[in-house]
């Protein structure tokens, strides 16, 4: 339901898509290195919840408590892990992305 049906992880996305905001708003007035020295927090961020903790953690609970309903797995099939795709889409493209 809600923003689930289109992303597994809309809490990241959200917190992805404000700390790229941040830099993006700040990079106008920042001077020229800090500018280029600020984009490391969002990457830094990102590369935290994408590799280490955050998603890859949420995936194996969720693989522990529902990995046996098949439902569970049609619904990670279908929808993607971040960024929002309608599930129609992401389904024809989840083996390239």
């Amino acid at each position: 339901a809600g923003l689930w049906k289109y992303t597994r992880h809309p809490n990241y996305f959200g917190e992805f898509m404000m700390w790229w905001g941040l830099f993006v708003a700040g990079a106008a007035v920042y001077g020229n290195t800090w500018r280029w020295v600020s984009i490391l927090s969002p990457i830094f961020l990102m590369s935290i919840l994408l590799f280490l903790s955050g998603i890859n953690l949420g995936e194996e609970s969720a693989n522990k408590k529902y990995g046996s309903k098949p439902e569970y797995w049609k619904y990670k099939k279908e929808t993607s892990n971040v960024i929002p795709f309608p599930n129609g889409l992401f389904a024809k493209i989840s083996d390239v992305v």
